[in-house]
């Protein structure tokens, strides 16, 4: 059974957990039309397994994206929102090199996760597209974040953001 986290907003409507699937989608595709393996991250959460199983699904199946024949996953990896090290999971996220991985959870167990990725050889920020769950949040971890250059960010109500040496940025 999933562990249902108290700190989200209420759970996603389908219709909103499908955009976000979508978003990420085109977003990973737009960054890299030569993106065929992924590996998707999730804690513990009822919306975030949501997302995480239609973000696979469409990953593998979707036609309208840049991959003709659709792309494949290495791994589906989750974890509990606290957890003594966050590292069995990096490893398994950046096993095989996928040619990109997302994240989808809090922002405070994303970012352990990040911390344990960025110790992986061959793992590299730009490549990894992270959903969270509100700007305001997002914008108190700017500092801890700003470590992972490249990192790529939606937010639960669609707004995008990358991170770069010197905070956050929203792409418009």
């Amino acid at each position: 059974m999933l562990n249902r986290s108290t700190n989200y907003p209420a759970i996603l409507k389908n219709e909103n957990i499908t955009e976000l699937a979508e978003e990420i989608t085109k977003w990973i595709d737009e960054n890299n039309y030569e993106t065929y393996s992924l590996s998707i991250g999730y804690d513990r959460n009822d919306t975030n397994y949501n997302i995480a199983e239609e973000l696979a699904e469409r990953w593998q199946y979707n036609q309208t994206c840049v991959r003709v024949d659709g792309g494949f996953i290495i791994t589906l990896v989750n974890w509990p929102e606290t957890a003594a090290s966050w590292l069995a999971q990096a490893k398994e996220l950046n096993k095989d090199r996928p040619d990109a991985i997302a994240i989808i959870s809090s922002i405070s167990s994303g970012l352990a996760v990040l911390k344990r990725l960025a110790d992986q050889q061959n793992w590299s920020a730009s490549q990894t597209f992270c959903i969270f769950d509100d700007t305001e949040t997002l914008q108190r971890y700017a500092a801890e974040l700003s470590v992972h250059s490249g990192l790529k960010c939606i937010m639960k109500d669609g707004s995008r953001w990358i991170v770069d040496s010197v905070g956050l940025q929203q792409i418009k």
